[in-house]
Parts: C-alpha cells; structure tokens; sequence
C-alpha cells in the first residue's frame, strides 16, 4: 500500500466507511453511471450547453446524496451537529440576524 493510501485510510473513520456503505448501492451506482454517460454523451457531440447542464445535475444530485448519506450517517451515530465535512456553516442572511 502506498504512502498516500495509507494516509487516505488513516483519515477516514467509521463515518466515512457508512458513507461508503451508503453511495455503495446499485440504484445510486446506475444512477452515476447514468450521469456519466449524459456527460461523456454531451461532450462527443460536442455540445457544451448539454454537457454543462449534465455535469451540474450530477453534481447536484451527488450534493443531494451526500447529504441524505450525511444524515443517516448522523442518526446512526446519535446526530450532533448539522454540518458536512468539508463544508462551511450556512450564513444567515442579514434579514434573518436583524430579527
């Protein structure tokens, strides 16, 4: 096992192997590979408006997994906190905070 292996494992947990275990499923791989083939389909045609509308659905259907994915996780693990790796809290807006 490489170095970068080793370290990449090290740095996932119990959470991220339910993640894993989540986005694992073969309704969620078909769906991937559906997306990929709308991309792959957009970009040989050489259509980039279809490409750039492919490739942000499937971004944001993989935003939307991970989040669902996000909240089993929590739930199983006795929740705490609503924020994602690797993401930033969500900021109020300024009509919200002046009330």
């Amino acid at each position: 096992q490489s170095v970068v292996e080793d370290l990449w494992d090290r740095g996932r947990g119990a959470m991220w192997r339910l993640m894993e275990q989540h986005f694992q499923t073969p309704v969620l791989q078909a769906a991937t590979v559906n997306d990929h083939r709308a991309i792959f389909q957009a970009l040989a045609a050489h259509d980039p408006r279809e490409a750039r509308n492919a490739m942000r659905a499937h971004l944001k259907r993989v935003d939307s997994e991970f989040a669902r994915g996000w909240e089993l996780v929590k739930d199983r693990e006795g929740g705490g906190g609503d924020a994602r790796p690797g993401r930033k809290p969500a900021r109020r807006s300024s009509a919200k905070a002046a009330r």
